[in-house]
């Protein structure tokens, strides 16, 4: 029989007791039973170091793999770890072959890590960053794709598209994006960081080159956790931003070992694996976006609504706050502070073309009270440029 939802799941957690948290999108929240397996395979690195990195870590790491990848479609042959996301699209835009004049294509709500280092690129190459509009709020998949894949052009070589917007929280039809961006020769990074443990994945189906997700948000492993996969016809150039001793054993087995670090929080996807099925994760994200879904509800008298229906959200939803002004980043940075410093809220906000958001997530632990506590707390407050 499946576990309880709730109280009784939030105790399954180290949260801070009186407190409410509805940003688990951002840093997520490791189970006491993931974090005493992570501390396990710790002691037993120190216990023998020698042995733990010669015999044990890398076969440790192929069978975790094995084990994740059905999650997403794939096989364990296709999968690789990383420490995050941004490290699996830093890779591949230092592992392209670019020209001088070439075109990396990102969307208005592309993660800020993202549009730094795909900058960083352009500017280390000589190459040209284009960005497609992501007005809001959001009116349509069908206009989305549309604007996305006509914003790239004849030079355009790679295109990292996000599968969840992290600001907006807005689930993108990344497989219809990815089709019309390959009509015209282009590859494609899936950033799926919020993907794992919110929507179903079957990543072969995406049509992607690349497709990487984190395991430390919505899939309870520990930190510094993320999946990265590779197409076949890719993974002759897919090699780690760090060359060390396994480079000639190509993709995947060439990430595994990088260098001499700690590497426990991927040998615990297993462990995580098992927290979920405590649950059942299709259960789990029926019940999330669900309470996401109604706790957004309790916004409404505010005048607080979400950019987008509740089809285009799975366990997070971004609303808009009405301000009498443009919103800066600075306004999201002070709601954040003020929710928790006064209140005891965790709630995400940023600012994304002069418009104030809130983003909510809803998770096994938290309860209907918790978002009308959060609506309550943010009535309290007279947020930056409040009409």
């Amino acid at each position: 029989m499946s576990r309880p939802f709730g109280t009784d799941a939030r105790a399954q957690f180290d949260l801070e007791p009186g407190a409410v948290f509805l940003n688990h999108g951002s840093f997520g929240a490791v189970p006491k039973s993931v974090q005493a397996a992570q501390a396990r395979w710790r002691a037993t690195m120190e216990r023998q170091p020698d042995i733990f990195f010669r015999r044990l870590m890398k076969p440790g790491i192929r069978a975790a793999a094995e084990v994740f990848a059905p999650v997403v479609g794939a096989k364990g042959e296709d999968i690789a770890f990383v420490e995050n996301a941004t490290t699996a699209v830093s890779t591949v835009l230092q592992r392209m072959a670019f020209e001088r004049g070439d075109e990396i294509l990102i969307t208005g709500t592309t993660y800020n890590a993202v549009k730094l280092a795909a900058a960083d690129e352009a500017r280390r190459q000589g190459l040209a960053v284009r960005t497609a509009p992501m007005p809001l709020p959001y009116t349509s998949d069908a206009g989305v794709v549309e604007r996305i894949v006509s914003a790239a052009g004849p030079r355009t070589r790679l295109a990292i598209l996000d599968h969840i917007v992290s600001p907006t929280a807005l689930v993108l039809p990344v497989a219809d994006i990815v089709r019309g961006l390959k009509e015209k020769g282009v590859r494609v990074m899936i950033d799926g960081a919020h993907g794992p443990g919110q929507i179903p994945l079957n990543v072969p189906a995406l049509g992607a080159d690349w497709v990487t997700g984190n395991l430390h948000k919505w899939f309870y492993a520990p930190r510094g956790t993320a999946y990265f996969w590779a197409a076949p016809e890719v993974r002759e150039i897919t090699l780690p931003l760090n060359i060390s001793h396994d480079v000639a054993l190509g993709f995947p087995r060439a990430f595994d070992y990088t260098g001499t670090r700690d590497s426990t929080a991927w040998l615990c996807v297993p462990d995580a694996m098992t927290f979920v099925a405590d649950y059942g994760l299709d259960r789990i994200m029926a019940h999330n976006r669900a309470l996401a879904a109604d706790g957004a509800r309790a916004f409404a008298r505010l005048g607080v609504e979400p950019i987008a229906g509740k089809a285009n959200f799975a366990a997070m939803q971004s609303m808009i706050l009405p301000t009498a002004r443009p919103a800066t980043p600075e306004d999201a940075v002070w709601l954040i502070a003020q929710m928790w410093d006064q209140h005891r809220v965790q709630i995400a906000s940023n600012a994304v073309d002069g418009r104030l958001l809130l983003r909510i997530s809803a998770q096994i632990y938290c309860e209907p009270s918790d978002f009308i506590r959060a609506a309550e707390a943010l009535d309290a407050l007279s947020w930056p440029g409040r009409t």
